[in-house]
């Protein structure tokens, strides 16, 4: 069974190395994912997409310890580890969908 930290590497890594095939896949779950969140802070009226683009999509933030991440997001650590079992929760769901034949590929944003 993968843990948060083992997703959340893999996520990372997928950024770290963009030429690599072996990610494509990876890139394009991330790509659902970030656009779920964009879609849940517009109607929620939330910065859950900051976070999620700061924790995976920021290669500079991922050396950072979690006490520093969370005081850069200015949220507690709890709140934090909250968020991050919910985006991988949103990962999880996204690449089962994509393996299943569910969900479409999407673009990779500019963003990337």
């Amino acid at each position: 069974m993968e843990t948060t930290k083992d997703i959340e590497n893999l996520m990372r890594q997928a950024i770290l190395f963009p030429d690599n095939p072996l990610f494509a896949a990876t890139r394009n779950v991330i790509s659902r994912c970030l656009l779920y969140w964009k879609t849940h802070d517009h109607l929620n009226h939330d910065d859950k997409s900051k976070i999620f683009s700061f924790l995976y999509l920021k290669t500079e933030t991922f050396s950072l310890s979690e006490k520093q991440k969370s005081e850069e997001l200015n949220v507690s650590e709890k709140s934090l580890e909250r968020y991050r079992d919910d985006f991988v929760k949103t990962f999880l769901f996204y690449r089962k969908r994509m393996a299943e034949g569910k969900c479409v590929p999407i673009p990779e944003p500019d963003s990337f």
